[in-house]
């Protein structure tokens, strides 16, 4: 796919020299319909309104058919049944013109799905039976497979089961014949449902399980072609920085052998009249500011290079951190959902499934954090805080956020702390270091099997020639061979070609610790012996907080931990208190607002806070909350910062203006954002939240902070009548 992705950038240049708009409409057909299979709809859209402006300027009206039924094919992928109907009319005159098989075959099915969505069965039936007789005498395996899925579909909703039976079982014998697994995965999925209602249930766990095996074959392959596409234009970056180098260097040597000759010149023409001086001196004058002109320009013309470079490494840095927000928002449905299931799990056959759900969205979610975390670090944009933090409350939590991984797998940890630190106040950036405490944590208990795992703390005046602070992380793991090291913390590196399929991971961790370690000016190295284990180590810049008296250090706030167990592992460590529904009257409940936009993550939210004694409300935009809160009064409000109309910090700022001007205290605000960092944090505190939750949400941490939050509230109130804001 990466290199599909190069070959379509190399077809685009060579069609744009040759001014073939022919040429650039198939480059960028192609290059949309590459975007397309990796999931970026938004790039494929835009190549295929570039591709669509050429065949345009070509006069082609078979390119031009083929690009407008494949971008209204994108539509209805980016879930726009609208806009896809509105090109497929639009497209139509030509097709009839046309008068083309092919052409017709994927016109009429488009029509038929985007009748699907739009809710107009009949319509709908009556397309895919037309487009299915013309891929039959086509034989075009790819349309059948697809129309029978549909039409399934069609069929359970009108209430033929039978039928959709039959359509399913026939569309998957073709899935089968043309090896498509996601129309495979979609088939097993929809037969899984139907046994189901019929109350089959080992027949739809087959199905289930089918269903399922084929998504991870999915995902995984998605994934693999991310990071290949992502590396290949890394790559292509990269070769045009060395390309401009290298002919800078050109430049530069032809310059100096230019200049040589010219001295040379004049040495030998000593003996001549001074008239051949002046002569030589005014052709050397003239020859050094055409060559400093031209240097000049060429300085300019590599300045300019590497603007486009840096704009182009912010963009490449947004689209992330845009696919980061919009993979959070599904992650967090189904990351949420699987912590209720949880709780009502029966069978251990449940339970082992609902943790394999817990488990792979964990790991797709430190993929999503390293890939996201590299590019801020790489464009820049990563700010280091120094705040003072207690050393031994930084160790404590590290140390209690991992204690249950550990155990898991019959390892012990063990947290060492220098009598130095026990009571030490030190400035640095806590957010950070704990995130490279726990990537080496993570790593030692992957690597390990059995024995203990050692966290440590100490000073040392020799490593930075300068007080610096040591933590370590020793391991009993297989170690590092010989040879492998010297690569270590570079992005993608693995210590051998087997590690990723037995231990997992991007090969990212190691090289963002590097960088942290070298943005906070300090260093990090390791120790290991194969077979024996490995210990790790990183050193900062020891910095006490001066100003702070002796006893400042036991009250000394600490930042919330940036993740934490699983549910199952939580569970195990405290059983769950506060009220249930019924357990109390109306009047002791707390009325809780909740707005968020997303009809998933309001089931997600709601489910997670069933049966805590708690009244919800809900409100899809801050202009509804608002409402909301001047009609009757809530105790609460957990506010979804992107939202239509609206947003959150938007509904925030209003509210406590509301509040200033009648003159009532505070209503408890807690941000709920796919924005996990903690720049993201200080901006929404200083917007008028009082906390906020990062999705995907951990249900545990949620109740702790609501229950956290009600009982100050509660102490600081107590007394006054609850009313509306306005």
């Amino acid at each position: 796919m990466a290199s599909a992705l190069s070959q379509f950038y190399t077809a685009w240049a060579v069609f744009r020299d040759l001014e073939d708009s022919l040429g650039m409409a198939n480059a960028h057909a192609s290059g949309a319909g590459i975007y397309h299979e990796i999931g970026q709809i938004d790039n494929a859209l835009s190549n295929y309104q570039m591709a669509l402006s050429r065949a345009e300027e070509a006069d082609d009206d078979f390119m031009r058919a083929r690009i407008m039924i494949n971008m209204a094919y994108a539509y209805l992928e980016n879930g726009d049944p609208e806009r896809a109907l509105v090109l497929l009319d639009d497209v139509k005159p030509i097709v009839v013109r046309l008068d083309n098989p092919l052409i017709d075959v994927y016109h009429l099915e488009n029509l038929a799905e985007a009748s699907f969505y739009l809710g107009d069965m009949d319509q709908a039936r009556a397309f895919f039976v037309q487009s299915r007789a013309m891929a039959e005498d086509l034989g075009i395996g790819s349309l059948l497979s697809n129309i029978a899925f549909f039409m399934a579909q069609i069929e359970h909703q009108a209430g033929n089961i039978d039928a959709a039976f039959a359509e399913a079982e026939k569309g998957l014998v073709q899935a089968q014949k043309n090896d498509e697994p996601s129309r495979m995965r979609d088939l097993h999925g929809f037969l899984a449902d139907l046994f189901e209602e019929k109350g089959q249930f080992e027949s739809a766990l087959f199905h289930l399980k089918q269903s399922r095996k084929f998504h991870d074959e999915i995902r995984s392959t998605e994934v693999e072609q991310l990071g290949k596409v992502l590396e290949a234009q890394m790559d292509l970056e990269r070769k045009e920085q060395q390309i401009a180098l290298l002919k800078r260097d050109q430049e530069i040597n032809e310059l100096q052998v230019q200049r040589e000759s010219i001295w040379r010149n004049i040495a030998l023409s000593g003996a001549l009249m001074l008239l051949t001086i002046i002569l030589g001196l005014t052709i050397l004058l003239r020859a050094m500011s055409k060559s400093r002109k031209e240097a000049e320009d060429r300085s300019r013309g590599l300045l300019v290079v590497q603007a486009e470079l840096e704009r182009a490494n912010q963009t490449k840095s947004n689209i992330l951190a845009m696919t980061s927000h919009e993979v959070r928002t599904p992650l967090n449905g189904i990351m949420g959902m699987a912590q209720v299931l949880q709780r009502t799990a029966q069978s251990p056959e449940q339970i082992r499934l609902i943790e394999t759900i817990m488990t792979s969205s964990e790991m797709l979610l430190v993929i999503l954090n390293d890939i996201l975390d590299m590019s801020k670090i790489e464009a820049g944009r990563l700010d280091m805080r120094a705040d003072p933090v207690l050393v031994s409350g930084l160790m404590e939590g590290v140390e209690d956020l991992w204690r249950p991984k550990a155990e898991e797998k019959g390892l012990a940890l063990k947290a060492q702390l220098a009598p130095s630190l026990q009571r030490a106040l030190i400035v640095c950036d806590g957010g950070r270091v704990r995130q490279i405490l726990s990537n080496l944590l993570s790593n030692a208990i992957k690597f390990s099997s059995t024995g203990a795992i050692y966290l440590r703390a100490e000073t040392d005046d020799e490593i930075l020639g300068r007080s610096a602070i040591v933590f370590s992380v020793k391991d009993n793991g297989i170690g590092i061979p010989a040879g492998h090291g010297k690569d270590l913390f570079e992005p993608f590196t693995q210590l051998e070609s087997g590690a990723t399929r037995k231990y997992g991971g991007t090969g990212l961790g190691l090289s963002i610790c590097k960088k942290l370690v070298d943005l906070m000016d300090g260093q990090i190295g390791y120790e290991s012996e194969p077979g024996k284990g490995t210990r790790f180590w990183f050193a900062i810049p020891l910095i006490s907080d001066a100003n702070q008296p002796d006893d400042a250090a036991e009250s000394a706030p600490q930042p919330r931990a940036q993740a934490g167990p699983t549910e199952s592992a939580r569970s195990q460590q405290a059983p769950e208190t506060g009220l249930f529904e019924g357990d109390a009257g109306e009047s002791d409940k707390k009325r809780i607002l909740i707005a968020e936009d997303n009809p998933t993550n309001q089931i997600v939210i709601r489910e997670m806070l069933r049966g805590q004694g708690y009244a919800l409300d809900f409100a899809e935009n801050g202009a509804i909350a608002l409402e909301k809160l001047k009609a009757m009064p809530f105790d609460l409000v957990l506010m979804d910062v992107n939202m239509p109309v609206m947003n959150g910090v938007e509904a925030v700022a209003e509210i406590r203006r509301l509040e200033k001007q009648a003159g009532a205290p505070p209503l408890p605000v807690i941000a709920i954002t796919a924005d996990a960092f903690e720049e993201d944090r200080a901006r929404l505190l200083a917007n008028g939240m009082d906390d906020y939750i990062s999705k995907p949400i951990d249900r545990l941490s949620m109740l702790d902070m609501l229950r956290a939050i009600f009982a100050a509230h509660g102490a600081k109130e107590k007394g006054e009548v609850k009313t509306a804001i306005g």
